[in-house]
Parts: C-alpha cells; structure tokens; sequence
C-alpha cells in the first residue's frame, strides 16, 4: 500500500512538474515574440532615423546650393562677381553647411549607437526569459525530490497504518 500512495504522491509531483514547464515554456515563447517583435520596431525605428537623416541632409546641400545662388546673385548684381567677398561668402556658406552635415552625422552616429544597445538589450532579455524558464523547471524538480525525500517516513506510516487498518477491517 506504501508503495502505492507513494507513486501517487510521485505521479502527482510529476504531473505538476510538467504542467508548470509546460506553463513556463508558453510564458517564455510568448516573451520571446513580444522580444522579437520590440526588435523589428527597434529596425524600424532605425531605418526611420536614417531615412530622416538622408532627407536633413540633402536640405542642408540644397539651403548651401540656394545661398550660393543668392550670394552669386548678389555680387553679380553689384559686379564683384569676381571679388573676394564671393570666396568668402562661398567659404562661410560652405561652412556652415559642413557644420551642419557634421552635427547630422553626429546625431545620426549617436541614434545607432542608441538603437544598437537597445537591440542588444532585446538579446539580453531573451536569454533571460530562456534561463527563467529552465530555472523554474529546476526548481519544479528540486520541490518534487525534495517533497518526496521529507515525506518518505509520513508515506511509509500511512501505508502501514491503512494495512493494519484494513487487517482489522477483515478479521
């Protein structure tokens, strides 16, 4: 009889030991989707701040080109077309310009840097949601051979009760 309480108490560990793995690998393939899906937003987000960055940067080209017109336009106008307040005008425009591409560069080169470390924080997450899984499994098994071991006597005293019981029941 002992052993047979004993390999219900054990079927019933064992069974909640399943279950919860069983719950525990839904809960970490959901986390993973819910992962991979804040990764493709984080690829979006970058592809968005590269596509914002070509756009800033070919304005800064055509606000350069523009006031390389207007300054052309000026000088011709008061014919010093051919003077060296045009090269200066053209160098603190071209400057400004390149100052500006330089700062989008930066921006640009800071926000990749930003989406890179979220995407490997994404990564982290992942492998954490992988080891919370496999630890609540461990622990799952260390509860049911710990339960087993502290109640080996308990089992062992039922058993033996219910056949002495069971003895004088049919005598």
């Amino acid at each position: 009889m002992m052993a047979a309480i004993a390999a219900v108490g054990l079927g019933l560990g064992a069974a909640g030991l399943i279950g919860s793995n069983k719950a525990a690998n839904e809960a970490n393939a959901a986390q993973q989707q819910m992962l991979a899906l804040q990764r493709q937003q984080m690829e979006e987000q970058k592809k968005q701040m590269e596509l914002d960055a070509l756009r800033r940067k070919r304005d800064i080209i055509r606000q350069s080109i523009a006031a390389r017109s207007v300054a052309l336009t000026t000088a011709t106008a008061q014919n010093a077309q051919f003077g060296s307040g045009l090269a200066g005008a053209y160098g603190t425009i071209t400057g400004r310009g390149n100052s500006s591409l330089l700062a989008l560069g930066q921006n640009l080169a800071i926000g990749e840097n930003m989406a890179n470390l979220k995407m490997s924080e994404s990564f982290a997450q992942s492998r954490y949601a992988n080891a919370q899984s496999q630890l609540a499994f461990y622990q799952g098994l260390t509860s049911l051979g710990g339960g087993m071991l502290k109640n080996l006597d308990a089992i062992g005293r039922v058993g033996t009760t219910f056949s002495t019981f069971a003895g004088r029941m049919s005598a």
